[in-house]
């Protein structure tokens, strides 16, 4: 569910103390940006770029099938660029997408506020691929 995220720092941050009392969430983004610089200093950018180029390259359903579902505020997963991930697989590697994009808060929070239309997108994501390999 709304995987992959393009996982970059104030996603990250968000990500890591989300569910957690104000205190923990200041020393955690304490930590985390430290960790940050720290790592950027060293490596630059150089991660974030090769992990969205495998992305964009990634073939996991041999150009089949795929399913994305995620809502507009989902803090774990940043919106606009799965949406250029998506339209990218599509031109390039992918026969069929299906995105459903709720309005929203939270991360996977249309599972529980809408579980029956959650539930058929999957039911029927899968019946075709099940179709297809039949």
């Amino acid at each position: 569910d709304s995987s992959p995220c393009y996982m970059h720092v104030l996603v990250g941050g968000q990500a890591l103390t989300e569910a957690q009392p104000l205190w923990f969430k200041i020393v955690g983004w304490v930590a985390f940006f430290t960790a940050v610089i720290m790592t950027t200093l060293v490596r630059m950018s150089y991660f974030p770029l090769t992990f969205w180029r495998a992305m964009e390259a990634h073939n996991i359903t041999n150009g089949k099938r795929e399913l994305y579902l995620v809502s507009t505020e989902d803090k774990m997963c940043d919106l606009e660029k799965l949406r250029e991930l998506i339209e990218y697989r599509r031109k390039h590697r992918v026969k069929s997408i299906t995105s459903m994009i709720w309005d929203g808060p939270g991360h996977c929070d249309h599972l529980i506020r809408r579980p029956e239309e959650y539930t058929r997108y999957l039911q029927d994501f899968v019946s075709a691929v099940k179709g297809e390999t039949d």
